[in-house]
């Protein structure tokens, strides 16, 4: 999506499933489910970002992933005006905050 090139995080993640063309509605845990098949990665060992404190937080969760964070700014909130009874991982203000939740890992010679 452009604005992770916009942030500059693009190239970080390996795959990015998206709801529009895999036709999963979040928070169904089988959107979460494919993408960490797609890397080959159990659920536990996955990680999630969002911005929907109710359908991202939710989703991630039941899919059992390792690490659900909430990218919150001054336009975050639920959508559907739905009272969150899950919390994420951890939350972040801005995109480049998940360089420091996230170091790189070194590539396999």
């Amino acid at each position: 999506p452009d604005w992770m090139c916009t942030a500059g995080v693009a190239d970080c993640f390996k795959t990015v499933i998206l709801s529009s063309k895999v036709r999963l509605r979040k928070p169904d845990p089988a959107i979460y489910l494919l993408a960490a098949r797609c890397i080959g990665s159990a659920p536990a060992q996955c990680a999630y970002v969002g911005d929907n404190p109710v359908r991202d937080v939710e989703g991630a969760l039941d899919a059992k992933f390792g690490c659900m964070v909430l990218f919150e700014d001054a336009g975050t909130a639920d959508r559907e005006g739905k009272t969150p009874t899950k919390q994420p991982h951890c939350r972040i203000r801005s995109i480049p905050e998940l360089l420091d939740l996230f170091k790189p890992l070194e590539a396999k010679k």
